[in-house]
């Protein structure tokens, strides 16, 4: 969907759903939640050990929420999107 038509059913302008839909920054920052929890783990312990690491770590897990590489041809962020709006 595009603005107008999330706007319309929202009940809210296009200019306030521009501001909130921004995918790369809210992927941004799931990624950064998600890469603090991982790096917890064994596995992911050398992602701590350099800022370098974290952020590879915090992109390849934003990538895969923007992304629809594997997903069938649609980033899983725009999935979730769309389910929770077919919910409401």
């Amino acid at each position: 969907m595009s603005n107008r038509p999330l706007a319309e059913r929202c009940g809210t302008s296009c200019g306030t759903v521009s501001k909130k839909l921004r995918p790369n920054e809210h992927a941004t920052l799931i990624a950064t939640a998600a890469a603090v929890e991982l790096k917890r783990h064994q596995a992911f312990a050398s992602c701590g050990q350099s800022v370098e690491a974290a952020e590879r770590l915090v992109n390849a897990l934003r990538n895969h929420l923007v992304e629809p590489e594997r997903e069938g041809g649609i980033a899983p962020l725009r999935q979730w999107v769309q389910h929770h709006l077919s919910q409401s």
